[in-house]
């Protein structure tokens, strides 16, 4: 008895011996990775950092483009989180959203039509469910997802300062802004929506900060002979001052901005008919704008 006891503290010794040893490696790994987590928690950020780098290797990696495919029950969206961006249609019947297709892949179909290439996911246009059209300057392009393939739809005679455009996927008809003015594409030709040579009066883009999930200020009507479209009068918001280090030396860029407590701006919906090119604004409860 007295030689097993004398075994049994000897055992329990040793494994003392080995539980400390197990404790100091483990307390060393301890402090080793908190002081380099501090260190890189504490690390300074330089003046590139912070300005030039805001947007490309510190930018958040999120999801873009995320909405509804028209007249359907399905969603999509663009996953930057991927090294490769990527397409995804998803839907509440499916366990695992759908891969589409991914700027790289995009950019091989663009190759072999010997065009130009992206350097980031394009805008996302559904026409339909099972095919979305994308802009490169002018050109117009379309891809199938059923064929795996994408197609010149056609060279538009558009303004090269154009933005926003929104195709309509009947007609094909397509509006779209030049600063703050708005106009129709239509068979070869523009057409003058609205204009105001007033700065601060803002036609076919979104308001109020894409709330509601809103991102865009043009609607076309199911046919395609009407498009609504967003009024906003800034006049009576105060400036805001947006600094542009990036300038040397650094501009001051003046916007409206309402400031909590402040004054927000007006915001009307006006229709243009494209059969007698006239503008009708909706009675909402507000005054009416004169055109």
């Amino acid at each position: 008895m007295h030689c097993t006891k004398e075994k049994f503290i000897y055992k329990f010794y040793i494994c003392l011996q080995e539980e400390f040893i197990m404790f100091r490696y483990s307390l060393a790994l301890f402090f080793l990775i908190s002081t380099s987590t501090s260190q890189a928690q504490h690390k300074k950020l330089s003046m590139e950092d912070a300005i030039l780098n805001a947007k490309t290797n510190l930018a958040p990696a999120n999801l873009s483009q995320l909405g509804w495919i028209k007249n359907s029950i399905s969603y999509y969206y663009v996953d930057n989180r991927l090294a490769d961006a990527t397409l995804f249609v998803g839907d509440d019947g499916i366990v695992h959203d759908e891969k589409i297709i991914s700027l790289s892949e995009i950019n091989d179909r663009l190759k072999r039509l010997k065009t130009d290439t992206l350097a980031r996911f394009p805008a996302v246009e559904w026409k339909n469910d099972k095919v979305f059209g994308f802009f490169i300057g002018n050109k117009e392009y379309e891809y199938d997802k059923t064929q795996y393939a994408i197609r010149n739809s056609r060279i538009l005679l558009l303004p090269d300062s154009a933005s926003q455009k929104d195709t309509d996927p009947v007609t094909k008809r397509i509006a779209y802004t030049i600063k703050n003015n708005l106009f129709v594409y239509d068979a070869g030709k523009n057409f003058t929506v609205a204009e105001d040579a007033y700065p601060h009066i803002v036609y076919g883009s979104s308001v109020h900060r894409n709330e509601f999930g809103i991102t865009k200020g043009t609607f076309w009507s199911p046919n395609g002979n009407k498009l609504a479209f967003y009024r906003m009068d800034e006049t009576m918001v105060n400036d805001y001052p947006i600094i542009d280090w990036n300038k040397k030396p650094a501009e001051v860029n003046m916007i409206k901005y309402p400031m909590a407590g402040g004054t927000s701006h007006q915001v009307t919906v006006g229709v243009f008919d494209m059969a007698n090119k006239t503008v009708v604004y909706l009675k909402t409860g507000k005054k009416m704008i004169s055109m």
